[in-house]
């Protein structure tokens, strides 16, 4: 049972026995990515294989790594997260730049990117150390919900890969992770809010909007993730902040 007495608490610094400010939970609702297993390093090390190469052909690292940020930022709005849409991302840089210098994409440059995407797309989805333990710990007393967002087959594959399924009474793909989408599953689950909570890694995607829908959040704080997910988090006594999965079993 976890209290949430004071705002943007980080654990363990809390010492305190207020056992009637603990909170009484129904419903556990967990991020995948980054928060079960890797991901993040991933499209980082496709990332350096992508500017590698185009530094090879003669082309500022920097300005094709700025070039990059700006398309992988606008196809999430115009395509969507996974594999595919940083392919599309890396072609659309390719194509700035090739462009430039009246150079033509070949066959090589095609397959290139596409072995880069099946990189990614065929991530081991390896859970991080204490995630399995954790989650049976959980299982017992909670109804425990997978929710991630994603192209829908890849995400599923990687669930899969994970060997983790079993834990949870569903997996549930969304498009994004806005405040509207966890309103939604508020409806369609049947939830109660206020014995709720949401765990994940990102403040932007997980913790925020869940808060603003009325759940309470517990943050994975994880030293190096995707700047697309960094936000401030909202001022509320509903969130606290840990620094890895296999915490929530001493706190929940």
């Amino acid at each position: 049972m976890l209290n949430f007495s004071d705002s943007h608490l980080e654990y363990p610094c809390y010492t305190g026995d207020t056992k009637s400010e603990k909170k009484q939970f129904e419903v556990v609702l967990i991020d995948a990515d980054d928060t079960l297993w890797e991901n993040y390093f991933y499209f980082e090390k496709a990332r350096e294989t992508f500017l590698n190469f185009m530094e090879k052909q003669g082309f500022d690292r920097e300005e094709v790594n700025y070039y990059l940020n700006h398309f992988d930022t606008k196809r999430l709005e115009d395509i969507g997260f996974g594999s595919n849409g940083f392919k599309k991302a890396m072609e659309f840089t390719l194509n700035h730049f090739y462009s430039k210098k009246n150079m033509l994409i070949g066959a090589n440059e095609k397959n290139f990117l596409f072995n880069i995407k099946e990189y990614i797309y065929n991530q081991p989805s390896i859970p991080y150390p204490g995630v399995k333990t954790t989650l049976h710990y959980l299982k017992k007393r909670y109804s425990l919900f997978l929710v991630t967002k994603g192209d829908s087959k890849e995400q599923l594959n990687k669930v899969k890969r994970s060997g983790l399924a079993s834990y949870f009474r569903e997996t549930i793909v969304l498009n994004d992770k806005k405040e509207e989408h966890y309103r939604k599953l508020i409806v369609s689950l049947k939830l109660n809010p206020e014995k709720t909570v949401m765990v994940g890694n990102s403040p932007k995607s997980d913790i925020n909007p869940a808060v603003k829908a009325g759940m309470y959040g517990i943050l994975i704080k994880r030293e190096k993730q995707w700047a697309y997910e960094e936000e401030e988090l909202i001022k509320s006594d509903k969130i606290i902040t840990i620094h890895s999965f296999k915490e929530l079993a001493r706190i929940l």
